[in-house]
């Protein structure tokens, strides 16, 4: 048996339902006094992904696709290469980050 209630949970094929522990953590996430709990607590950063891209041109074309293919889901993403500079904000508003070898070799050693 699992840990979770949910992990006995099985779709038509009698395999494990790999998205039933996702549904029972947000139905558990919604009592109040799990709410009042996590207004003291800071705020979880959205996992970011990056991608990285042989050349710029490449780049571009990544984000136009994923941005087309993604905005149903509400994803941001954006192109973080020589051409193309984001704030910091926007690079913290982006999900998804798509760049060169060469700028995120720059951006990585400036922000360690």
């Amino acid at each position: 048996q699992g840990l979770l209630p949910s992990e006995n949970t099985t779709n038509s094929s009698n395999a494990p339902d790999p998205y039933a522990a996702y549904a029972h953590i947000g139905a558990t996430s919604n009592s109040s006094s799990q709410q009042q709990q996590n207004q003291h607590q800071p705020p979880v950063r959205a996992p970011k992904v990056v991608y990285i891209a042989p050349m710029k041109a490449l780049a571009q074309e990544i984000v136009e696709k994923f941005s087309s293919k993604l905005k149903p889901l509400k994803l941001i993403v954006k192109e973080l290469t020589g051409d193309m500079q984001l704030t910091r904000a926007e690079a913290e508003a982006a999900h998804i980050l798509v760049t060169t070898p060469e700028k995120w070799d720059v951006v990585t050693r400036k922000s360690g």
